[in-house]
């Protein structure tokens, strides 16, 4: 089967493939930094790896690191849509010549060109432990789910949601047809054409247990956080903007502004839908 140019896109190159290349020009302390932030896993650094016999000395199993795999293909794409939709900013600042905020629109550029790079890193060392031989067993494979009545994950303050928000209430806001269009990406990047082929869809949860039910819940909430930041980091060009009267460089924050909102609230309706679907298996 001919690859089509995503798929071309997202295969490492021969001087990237066992990312000791990103080593080198220092993303590993990047990665680090990032992990520990959002609560993710560090995987072993390169040389780690080849000293490797098998894949259970990393303490990782191959389904887990293969939905790690593919994750990282959609993080790379939206790193790398955010960068695009930044370097506009960078032009507008340098052509009012406001040399603060030129530097503050290039650090955000650079940030996420730098966690594109992060994406197609992380991707090198899943694959480079992919390739060892023998896996654990996936822990939801071993273990029978737990009693519907245990299936609870509960949430408190800003991240549960309140009484007005309710799937109807999202719905009017148009959340579905977001949820629908961010359904479509991921299906694009989290999957290959292998993939797609035999009608797979990407896995968010690999079932209602106790542990997938609050990773879950737990990635919402970091994705919610992070557009949240991601709205207000864009505020000082939305006020300088319309203070120097501006007004497309103004229409154009607020369109990112917009966007961010939305996919913050997505975050809350995902976590509506989950409650909904776990009271549906409690009932049970």
């Amino acid at each position: 089967m001919q690859q089509n140019w995503l798929e071309r896109y997202y295969q490492q190159s021969g001087m990237e493939a066992n990312g000791r290349t990103y080593e080198i020009l220092g993303l590993r302390a990047c990665y680090r930094t990032l992990a520990r932030l959002f609560g993710e896993k560090t995987l072993p650094d390169t040389r780690a790896i080849q000293s490797m016999t098998t894949l259970s000395e990393s303490g990782l199993d191959a389904p887990a690191l293969d939905r790690m795999y593919h994750a990282t293909r959609y993080y790379e794409a939206v790193h790398l849509v955010c960068a695009t939709f930044t370097l506009p900013l960078v032009y507008f600042t340098l052509i009012y010549w406001n040399l603060w905020l030129f530097g503050y629109a290039f650090a955000l550029f650079a940030l996420h060109l730098v966690n594109t790079f992060q994406e197609r890193y992380k991707r090198c060392l899943c694959w480079l432990l992919i390739q060892k031989p023998g896996s654990k067993t996936a822990k939801s494979e071993t273990e029978p789910p737990p009693p519907a009545a245990e299936i609870v994950a509960p949430l408190s303050g800003w991240f549960t949601p309140a009484r007005f928000e309710t799937m109807k209430f999202y719905r009017v806001l148009g959340i579905e047809r977001i949820r629908r269009i961010v359904l479509n990406v991921t299906s694009n990047t989290m999957l290959d054409d292998r993939q797609r082929a035999k009608g797979e869809k990407p896995a968010y949860m690999n079932g209602y247990s106790l542990e997938n039910v609050r990773a879950f819940q737990k990635q919402t909430q970091t994705a919610e956080v992070s557009h949240i930041v991601g709205l207000f980091l864009h505020f000082p060009f939305l006020y300088h903007f319309l203070r120097e009267g501006f007004w497309t460089g103004g229409a154009y924050v607020l369109f990112m502004n917009v966007a961010n909102a939305y996919c913050a609230l997505l975050q809350r309706y995902h976590r509506v839908r989950l409650a909904r679907i776990l009271q549906r298996q409690r009932r049970r």
